[in-house]
């Protein structure tokens, strides 16, 4: 700390070098010190290129979320993108920001336009299709989905996440227990695990083959005893009435679809 400050009062006009030094101050909880090092930064590097202010204000940017002041980075990679509104990746940042506070519409806006700006982009699509299903428009999501899976055939999450929503969509109109079937029986066979079993369970049960999925389902309770996942047996015993009584099983929300399909990624 004493070779930054020394380093700041030779070079004080060196954006760069004050937000390295904000970092470190972040790093030993001086926060507030650390936010007089960022403005600083900010003010150095409005006098140099438009360039060089974009880097300070990103830095910024990745420096708040780290600490959680999401709405600071927010503000930060607004900013930046005024300056450089061409940068997908500025604003991909500043879509991740409005979705971390909440701000859900505006956040699918604009990661649509970081996938116009570039379609191969697969965090993009997955976080525009996770927005979508928090605001539950489970019809869009849908679409965007297959739309994704076309390009990235091979992306198990993003599977996962398909299966699930065709399997336990609270919207009747979006599940397609055929299809989710389908779907969940590759994974069982690429990727297995106790909860990609139970979407398979699901879908079965959604696609009305209710006798499949109770038994499927058991052997899958009988599997987490066994190995001593005492949480997802829990989860599974509460299906079962539902599955044994010849229904679909319909997710209470769209944070248990999300839940559920990340779940076995992690």
């Amino acid at each position: 700390m004493a070779d930054f400050r020394r380093a700041v009062e030779l070079r004080p006009d060196a954006p760069r070098l004050r937000l390295q030094y904000s970092e470190a101050l972040d790093h030993l909880g001086r926060t507030r010190e650390a936010s007089i090092q960022r403005k600083l930064a900010l003010e150095s590097g409005a006098s140099s290129d438009g360039s060089g202010q974009v880097e300070v204000l990103m830095r910024r940017a990745t420096a708040d979320a780290k600490s959680g002041r999401f709405a600071e980075a927010l503000a930060a990679s607004t900013s930046a993108l005024e300056i450089a509104p061409e940068r997908a990746d500025i604003r991909f940042v500043r879509a991740t920001m409005l979705a971390e506070i909440g701000r859900l519409d505006e956040a699918v806006e604009e990661f649509r336009r970081v996938i116009d700006a570039e379609p191969r982009h697969p965090t993009a699509r997955h976080a525009e299709i996770t927005a979508l299903i928090l605001l539950e428009r489970y019809g869009e999501a849908r679409v965007l989905l297959n739309e994704a899976l076309h390009l990235f055939s091979r992306d198990a999450g993003l599977a996962h996440l398909q299966a699930r929503l065709l399997a336990t969509c609270p919207d009747a109109r979006v599940r397609d227990g055929r299809l989710a079937a389908e779907v969940a029986r590759r994974l069982v066979e690429g990727v297995g695990g106790l909860r990609i079993g139970e979407t398979l369970a699901l879908a079965l049960a959604a696609s009305g083959d209710s006798v499949r999925a109770a038994e499927l389902l058991r052997q899958l309770i009988r599997e987490a005893d066994e190995t001593g996942n005492a949480r997802l047996a829990t989860e599974f015993r509460a299906k079962m009435g539902v599955l044994e009584s010849g229904s679909a099983w319909s997710a209470t929300g769209p944070q248990e679809i999300l839940d559920a399909a990340r779940d076995e990624m992690r």
